[in-house]
Formats: C-alpha cells, sequence, structure tokens
C-alpha cells in the first residue's frame, strides 16, 4: 500500500515537474518574439511566476498528503499489533485461569478419594503418601500462576502469598478473645518471591493481626470494607506492617480475605435480622512496586481465588481429619484449619 502512495505521489511530481519545464522552454521563444512588446512581456513574466507558485502550491499538498497516507497506515499497523497484544494477553489470562481450575479441581478429588478410603489400610495408605507430596507442589503451583495473572494484569513484577490465621494459644496467661489477636503467618509464597523473603518470613513467624494494617482492618468488626488495597503505600502514614523492611519490597499491595459466610447465618431463615458475618480462614496477598490493583478486574480476580483456595483448603482439612480418625496419628503442621469470624 505505501509503494502505491509512493508511485501516485512520484507521478504526480513528474508532470509538474514537466508543465514547469515546458514553460522554461517557451519563455526564450516567447522573449523574442514579442521583444518589442514590453507590456506583453511583463505580463507573460508575472503568468510565469504565478504558475510556478501554483505548481509549487499542488506539489506541497499532493506531499502532505502522501505522507498523511504514510502515516495513516503506520498508525492502522500500531493499532492492529495493540489489538493483536491484547487478544495474546486476554489468550494468556484464559489459559492461566485454566491451569488454577484444572489443578484445583484435581486435588479435591483425591481429597475425596482418600477420605472415602481412609480405612482401607492398603489403598490408603498410597494415596496419602502421593497427597504429601503433592499437596506442597499444588500450592506453589497456585500462588505462581496467580502471580503470572497479576504481572500481566498491572504490567509489573508482583509477589503473591498465603497468610494463615491461627487461633491464640488458650494456654497462655495473657489468652485474649478478640479476633485483631488471631495469630498470621505466612504459609506459602511464589517461588521467585520466596526466595528473597524467606528470611523475613521465618524471622517475623506469627503475629497478631492488629500489627498488619490489612489484616486489621478486614478483620475488624467496625469496617465495612472486606479488602484492603492501595497503590501507594509510602502515601499511607497509618499503614502498619511488623516486617521493618516491606520497603524495601514492594509499595502497593492488594488484599483478599479466604473466607466463606458463617454457617449461623446460611441456616437462619430471617437472615435480613442478622450481620453478614464472615469466617475467615487467611488471606491471598499480592504487592509490587507500581500498584494497578485498584481496578475491578484485580479485585475480582483476586477475590475468586480466594473463594476457590478456601474449598481446596477446607477440602484438604476434611481429609486430614478423616485420615487421623482411621489412623490415629497426632495432627501435622499445616493440617489443621482455624478462622476468625468477622462482619
Amino acid at each position: 500500500m505505501a509503494r502505491r502512495f509512493t508511485s501516485i505521489f512520484l507521478a504526480h511530481l513528474a508532470s509538474g515537474a514537466s508543465i514547469v519545464a515546458l514553460l522554461i522552454g517557451i519563455w526564450p521563444t516567447v522573449s523574442e518574439s514579442v521583444s518589442q512588446e514590453e507590456g506583453l512581456i511583463r505580463s507573460v513574466g508575472i503568468t510565469f511566476i504565478i504558475s510556478i507558485g501554483f505548481l509549487l502550491v499542488v506539489i506541497a499538498i499532493l506531499s502532505f498528503l502522501h505522507w498523511k497516507s504514510v502515516k495513516d497506515l503506520a498508525d492502522l499497523k500500531e493499532l492492529k499489533k495493540e489489538v493483536q497484544n491484547y487478544a495474546d494477553e486476554r489468550n494468556e489470562l484464559a489459559g492461566l485461569i485454566h491451569n488454577i481450575c484444572h489443578e484445583t479441581r484435581n486435588q479435591i478429588y483425591q481429597f475425596a478419594r482418600i477420605a472415602a478410603t481412609a480405612y482401607e489400610e492398603k489403598n490408603g495408605g498410597e494415596m496419602i503418601s502421593r497427597l504429601q507430596r503433592n499437596w506442597s507442589m499444588f500450592n506453589i503451583y497456585f500462588v505462581d500462576n496467580i502471580k503470572k495473572i497479576f504481572d500481566i494484569v498491572t504490567k509489573d513484577s508482583c509477589s503473591v502469598s498465603i497468610k494463615i490465621i491461627e487461633p491464640p494459644d488458650e494456654n497462655l496467661e495473657e489468652y485474649s478473645s478478640d479476633v485483631l489477636d488471631s495469630l498470621i503467618r505466612t504459609y506459602f509464597r511464589d517461588a521467585l518471591s520466596y526466595r528473597f523473603r524467606r528470611d523475613v518470613d521465618h524471622h517475623v513467624g506469627k503475629y497478631p493481626a492488629r500489627y498488619n494494617t490489612a489484616f486489621q482492618k478486614i478483620l475488624s468488626p467496625h469496617n465495612e470494607e472486606s479488602i484492603f488495597v492501595c497503590d501507594n503505600l509510602k502515601s499511607e502514614k497509618a499503614y502498619v506492617n511488623l516486617n521493618h523492611r516491606w520497603k524495601s519490597f514492594y509499595n502497593a499491595t492488594l488484599v483478599v480475605p479466604i473466607r466463606v459466610e458463617s454457617l449461623s447465618l446460611l441456616l437462619n431463615d430471617n437472615v435480613d435480622s442478622l450481620p453478614v458475618r464472615h469466617n475467615v480462614i487467611g488471606f491471598l496477598c499480592v504487592d509490587n512496586w507500581d500498584g494497578g490493583f485498584k481496578s475491578k478486574a484485580a479485585i475480582d480476580l483476586l477475590s475468586g481465588f480466594a473463594d476457590l483456595y478456601y474449598i481446596i483448603l477446607y477440602a484438604f482439612y476434611e481429609q486430614s481429619v478423616a485420615r487421623r480418625e482411621a489412623h490415629t496419628e497426632p495432627p501435622t503442621g499445616g493440617d489443621g484449619i482455624a478462622g476468625a469470624e468477622t462482619v
């Protein structure tokens, strides 16, 4: 298409040049034949100058039209590229979401089989062994795919983690039933951020929810927001984080609860007279430097993954209970499921 515009432009330019050459060629003849007629010469000269000016204007217009055509073509190519990039991103997002749902289904199915065969020593033992090998791999796979999704959504490199709530130790003298004293610990991280933050997670260990603004606001009965999102934490003077090195890792975050509506609410016919309460068992967190978390798409995506994770974690807990009852195994780290009830 560009070649066609170039050919048209050169053809017009050649035509204009031919006319100019013709006028220049006949000028001496006209000048000699009418040398006695100075007035006529002056008229012809003026006509000649006007013709040259007109041709220059025509050439300038044709040049502009040619430039605009080429520019429009370049803009069209850029637009097509943007549309293709959008389609590629959409396809990649769909594939990543499919990955998460696919593996979640497989894990839940395996949990159901283990729970059903927990009393069958021969088959149950083999399945349990496979489960223990796969559980950690599934969680890493889960957060790694979420990381890739939010890398695309926010156009920035993100880190993803799962935080689990553990109830305060009732044997402690300073035991408190306050939901904000529930203990938080990092359960899993994506593979990339684990390398840089594992020492911090180990150092911080378990800590009360009140020492992190995000967890405090989500669990607080006086807060109507069910999420915490901020694209510029350094501007939030009241932001609290027990990890004093957080500024070295991120400046924006989105935190959503892993929760389900309280069973007492679901079984009550007069739901309009009751406050909506939830059993929160943890948090799904994503952070980066440049933000991009305040969009509805980002919030709905992470909330959806948190809902999905509640199902898988509860299924894991159920098969763990069945396994213990069948084989009288003592509880192991990560098998239990706690939670905090909040509005």
